[in-house]
């Protein structure tokens, strides 16, 4: 086993005063060792002498160093901070920032052990290290001067950089998801924007925005106030935009959907003409007509609503029942006023006469392709002249069939009637109310539903008395022209 170890020294020296210092301290302490031990320490001898030598240049060099001069009562003047004397400066630089945070004094000396300045670490509550630095200066108070220290400048260290970022990336992310949201509200295609060009401004405004997020998110660093301010505006702005094209487009929906309307009001308008050029003639008729086409302008401009422009519309089929129901009950097969009466008073007789007769006996519903699409006539009819929708009708339909049950008629006599009474204009609790009177008379005075109708239909218009009454007059005549009934 070899009892030499060579050792090759080379030289790479710090050349400030401190290093040296500590550098001849180190090499003492390692002759003091090698002289323990059988080594031979080989040493490059240039390199130490160049060493040696700049150490030497450095040291004079430090020695000549000038040292700044301030006056006591500038530094105060200005705010600037110094000490003076370098005597106990550790223990009073801690008690002077102690109220700052935790206070820690790194002390800077030369070769020969003097204090040539130091750094008070202050440790902050919220994760801030903040170093002060004072170098040795001279401070003139009134005629002497003496040496102390002058702050020369700070550096903060953030302890809180980890977690100022995860804020920042959070605040992002809290961007990002309202970003998201706006372009859920105007991408959407049942509330969303549909005009396509606005829809491509909003997109692309929104693509500007998630660009930011994305370099700012790369970028690593944290959010200024004003880099806040302006993505806050930005997203605010993109937000205010998407309801304005929406509000666009509700605006045109609006329009096509007034143009649809009055195109829905005109065709019922014309559906009901057919047939029917004397009862438009008629000034009552086309008078409601001509407040029907003035209330379209008025509902184009806005001015009235869908719901009054259809109010008119049933105005006009109301007028239009009521004309064309005068103008049958008075020609169509020859019956006046006056017969009307007679017929009714005559038929009231028989019934008196006849108690006995059970009419109105219950009929089963007739079966057969003939009967259904009398019915199915009788209920479209009535479709036509109310407006009502089909789902309306066929429930009408339903409901005709159980009072057809329980008054002992068919269901489409029920309807055929019905019709007949919608189209003089009466509303629905009207017709149900005539309805039954009707039948009742039929009843008893063994009339058909049709004639019943005709003769209380011709009656009530000529009148204008309750059905009730009407037929309470028709029952008194019968008695009176048939003593034998009391």
């Amino acid at each position: 086993m070899a009892n030499d170890l060579n050792i090759l020294i080379k030289s790479k020296i710090d050349q400030s005063s401190e290093a040296i210092t500590n550098l001849n301290n180190q090499l003492s302490k390692l002759e003091k060792k090698m002289n323990k031990l059988k080594i031979k320490l080989d040493v490059d001898s240039k390199d130490i002498e160049n060493a040696v030598k700049n150490a030497t240049n450095k040291a004079k060099s430090n020695s000549n160093v000038k040292i700044n001069v301030f006056d006591r009562d500038k530094l105060e003047s200005d705010g600037r901070q110094f000490f003076i004397s370098a005597t106990n400066i550790v223990s009073r630089v801690k008690k002077e920032f102690a109220s700052m945070g935790d206070v820690n004094v790194n002390v800077f000396k030369n070769a020969k052990e003097q204090v040539t300045g130091f750094t008070a670490e202050i440790k902050k509550a919220d994760g801030v290290v903040e170093k002060l630095n004072f170098d040795m200066a001279k401070i003139k108070t009134n005629k002497s001067l003496q040496k102390g220290f002058v702050f020369t400048g700070q550096t903060l260290l953030d302890k809180n950089a980890g977690d100022n970022l995860q804020a920042t990336l959070n605040k992002l992310q809290q961007y990002q998801t309202k970003l998201n949201q706006i372009k859920a509200s105007f991408s959407s295609g049942s509330s969303g924007v549909i005009d396509k060009t606005n829809l491509g401004i909003l997109n692309k405004e929104y693509n500007s925005i998630l660009s930011v997020l994305e370099n700012l998110r790369k970028s690593q660093t944290n959010l200024t106030n004003e880099q806040k301010r302006n993505i806050d505006k930005q997203i605010n702005s993109l937000k205010e935009l998407g309801k304005a094209y929406k509000e666009i487009d509700n605006v045109k929906n609006k329009k096509d959907s007034t143009e649809n309307e009055i195109k829905r009001i005109n065709n019922s308008l014309e559906k009901l003409k057919v047939n029917k050029e004397k009862v438009f003639a008629d000034s009552r008729v086309s008078a409601e007509v001509d407040e029907l086409k003035n209330m379209e302008g008025q509902y184009r401009k806005g001015a009235i609503s869908a719901k009054d422009y259809a109010m008119q519309m049933d105005n006009v089929r109301t007028k239009t029942a009521q004309v064309s129901g005068e103008l049958r009950n008075v020609n169509k097969d020859g019956y006046s006023f006056t017969s009307m009466v007679s017929l009714a008073a005559k038929k009231i007789a028989i019934w008196a006469i006849s108690t006995n007769i059970i009419y109105g006996s219950l009929q089963q519903l007739r079966l057969g392709l003939t009967y259904m699409a009398d019915l199915d006539n009788a209920l479209n009819e009535i479709r036509i002249v109310t407006g009502k929708s089909q789902e309306q009708v066929d429930s009408l339909g339903a409901s005709y069939n159980r009072l057809a049950k329980e008054m002992s008629v068919t269901t489409k006599e029920i309807a055929s009637t019905s019709a007949d009474l919608y189209r003089q204009g009466l509303s629905t609790e009207e017709v149900e109310g005539r309805m039954k009177s009707i039948i009742q008379y039929a009843k008893i005075s063994s009339l058909s539903l049709e004639d019943s109708n005709k003769i209380i239909t011709a009656t009530a218009n000529a009148t204008k008395e309750s059905v009730t009454k009407i037929i309470d007059i028709f029952a008194l005549l019968g008695r009176q022209n048939c003593p034998l009934a009391a």
